[in-house]
C-alpha cells in the first residue's frame, strides 16, 4: 500500500515543470502551462491592470492554480512593510469563502500571508498566499476539492515563486 501511495506522489509530480512569466520576472512550478490574461480595473488610485497566470484544466489532484498580480503607481503612496502587510490582508479580506486561518510569514525580502478558505458552495477549499514585492501585490491561489483539500501539488506550487 505504502508503495502504491508512493508511487503515485512521484508520478504526479513527474510532469511539473518550471513556467517563467512572459516578461521573465518569476517563475512557478507548474503541472501544466497555466494561461495569461489580463483585466483593467478602476481604484481609488486610477486605472489599474489585474494580470492573472491561471490554469484552465484541474491536474492529477482536482486542483486549479492561479498567480495574480497587480501593479500600483508608485507615486500615489510611499509603500512600506506596515501598508505592504495592510494591502495583503486586505487582498485577503476581499478574496471569496470563510477563513479558515490566516497566518503572516515574515520573510527575509517579504512578508507573506497564508490563508486557507472553504467555498461552500462550490464544495472547495483555498489556499492562498499574498505578497507585496516593491508596488506589485502578488496573490498565489490553489482550489482543491473538499476531499483532497490537502495535497502535495497546493504547497508545491505555493512554494515555487521565484523572482527573476
Amino acid at each position: 500500500m505504502l508503495a502504491l501511495i508512493l508511487s503515485f506522489s512521484v508520478t504526479v509530480h513527474n510532469d511539473w515543470f518550471v513556467q517563467e512569466s512572459d516578461e521573465g520576472e518569476f517563475s512557478l512550478y507548474v503541472p501544466h502551462k497555466l494561461n495569461k490574461y489580463s483585466k483593467k480595473t478602476l481604484s481609488e488610485v486610477g486605472e489599474l491592470t489585474l494580470i492573472s497566470y491561471q490554469s484552465d484544466k484541474a491536474d492529477a489532484y482536482q486542483n486549479h492554480y492561479s498567480l495574480s498580480y497587480i501593479d500600483y503607481p508608485e507615486d500615489v503612496f510611499e509603500m512600506d512593510d506596515s501598508l505592504r502587510i495592510s494591502l495583503a490582508e486586505t487582498t485577503i479580506e476581499g478574496l471569496p469563502g470563510e477563513t479558515i486561518y490566516e497566518e503572516l510569514i515574515k520573510g527575509r525580502d517579504y512578508n507573506t500571508l497564508l490563508c486557507r478558505k472553504k467555498l461552500e458552495e462550490q464544495n472547495l477549499y483555498s489556499k492562498s498566499k499574498v505578497f507585496v514585492i516593491a508596488n506589485r501585490v502578488y496573490i498565489m491561489i490553489v482550489y482543491a476539492p473538499n476531499d483532497r483539500a490537502i495535497n502535495d501539488g497546493i504547497d508545491l506550487f505555493l512554494n515555487s515563486f521565484k523572482l527573476l
